[in-house]
């Protein structure tokens, strides 16, 4: 099976482009679906790259674990 995982947004230390400190999106993809989420994380620039691969990571188990229940 394959599977892919992104992330962008702004980790800091100030906005870009009018988008705020913290605002992370994460993307999923898998054979069966494609999920976007956007995600609003607080801390300094070390502590919101963490948070990102963190709940990236947990958006990825949710999309796969939703294939196995389906399968």
């Amino acid at each position: 099976m394959a599977a892919g995982i992104g992330v962008t947004g702004v980790a800091g230390p100030g906005e870009q482009d009018g988008r705020p400190v913290g605002e992370v999106f994460t993307a999923t993809a898998s054979p069966t679906a494609t999920v976007v989420r956007r995600h609003e994380l607080r801390g300094n620039r070390s502590d919101i790259r963490l948070a990102s691969a963190m709940v990236a990571l947990a958006d990825f188990l949710d999309v796969l674990e939703s294939d196995i229940q389906r399968a």
